[in-house]
C-alpha cells in the first residue's frame, strides 16, 4: 500500500486500531517518510460519503447558523486582504455558521454542502448561494474565487490530493486557499496518544501533520504563506454525551481557564503569538498559487 500524500510505500502491518462505536475496528497507518497517518478502509462511492453525512445531520439535529468568533475573525482577515466585494466559497459550508458573518450585500458568496438538510438551512439563513451535492457532482466556475474556505472536511475525503486539485482550479489569480484540518503530531494529540479524540470522530478517515499538509498543498501548485494552529471543538452532535469538560481533556497538560481559551480557532484567524505553535490540535494554512 502506498501513502496518499507522498506516494511512499507504508508498512505492511497497521500502526494501531482504533474502535468506533457506529464503524467498528479501523486499522491505522502511518507513513514513515511524511508522517501521514489514515485509515486503512475509506469508503470510496459517493453515495457513501453523501449517506454519511446525511447521518450527521438529519432533521433532527440541525439548528440554524449562529453567530461566531472564529467566523467574524475570518471575514475580517479576508476583508484586510481583498476588500468588502471578494468572492468567497465555503466547501463544506454545514449550515452557514461562517457565511452568515458576511452580511453586506458587496460580498459575493457561495457555499458548498453534501448533507441536505444542512444545506437547506444554509440556504435559509444566508444570502449565500449554496451548492447541495458533492464537489465532484457541482459546475462550479473555474478561476473564480478570490478565497475558498476548505475548513474540516479534507480529512474525511477518500482522495484527499485529487479533491484539493479540484479545489485549486476554482482559485483566481492571487486568490488564497485556508484550509483547516487535524493535526496528529500537535501538543494535545501527541499527549493524549491513541486517545486523541479526533480519531474516534466518525468520517474521519486522514489524520494529517504539518508535514503531509505541506506536502499535499504543494504537490497541487500552491505555496503556503502563513501557517497557525488553533482549537476546533468537535461538534457535541457527532459524538454522544461529549461535554464541554471531555474536551478539554485534550488539555490536561494546562490548567484549565487556559485551555478554555485556546479552544477556539478564532485565535488561529487573528494570529495570536500562542497560534504559531503547535499546541492545539488543529491546523490551518493559507496558501495561493506559487507561479
Amino acid at each position: 500500500m502506498q501513502c496518499p500524500i507522498c506516494d511512499a510505500p507504508t508498512p505492511p502491518a497497521p500502526a494501531f486500531l482504533i474502535h468506533r462505536y457506529d464503524e467498528g475496528d479501523i486499522p491505522v497507518m502511518v507513513c514513515g517518510v511524511c508522517e501521514h497517518s489514515f485509515a486503512l478502509e475509506i469508503p470510496s462511492a459517493s453515495n457513501a460519503i453523501r449517506e454519511l453525512y446525511d447521518s450527521y445531520y438529519h432533521e433532527e439535529k440541525v439548528s440554524p447558523p449562529s453567530p461566531r468568533q472564529s467566523a467574524r475573525a475570518l471575514r475580517r482577515l479576508i476583508e484586510r486582504s481583498y476588500g468588502a466585494e471578494a468572492r468567497v466559497i465555503d466547501i463544506g459550508c454545514n449550515t452557514g455558521s461562517n457565511l452568515l458573518e458576511f452580511g453586506d450585500t458587496r460580498w459575493e458568496l457561495h457555499g458548498v454542502e453534501p448533507a441536505a438538510p444542512a444545506a437547506r438551512m444554509a440556504r435559509e439563513h444566508t444570502r449565500a448561494t449554496i451548492h447541495e451535492g458533492l464537489l465532484e457532482d457541482l459546475d462550479l466556475p473555474e478561476a473564480h474565487f478570490d478565497y475558498i474556505i476548505f475548513n474540516q472536511v479534507i480529512e474525511h475525503i477518500r482522495e484527499p490530493i485529487a479533491a484539493l486539485q479540484s479545489i485549486v482550479r476554482l482559485l483566481a489569480p492571487g486568490g488564497t486557499l485556508m484550509l483547516g484540518t487535524v493535526d496528529r503530531q500537535s501538543r494535545v494529540a501527541r499527549q493524549m496518544g491513541k486517545a486523541w479524540p479526533m480519531y474516534y470522530s466518525t468520517g474521519h478517515y486522514h489524520f494529517f501533520c504539518d508535514q503531509s499538509v505541506t506536502r499535499m498543498v504543494e504537490a497541487c501548485g500552491l505555496a503556503i504563506t502563513r501557517r497557525r494552529w488553533g482549537g476546533a471543538p468537535m461538534p457535541r452532535s457527532w459524538v454522544p454525551h461529549r461535554s464541554e469538560v471531555d474536551e478539554l481533556v485534550k488539555y490536561r497538560f494546562l490548567p484549565v481557564k487556559v485551555a478554555r481559551v485556546l479552544n477556539s480557532q478564532a485565535w488561529a484567524f487573528m494570529s495570536m503569538p500562542w497560534t504559531r505553535i503547535p499546541i492545539c490540535d488543529h491546523i490551518f494554512v493559507w496558501a495561493r498559487h506559487s507561479t
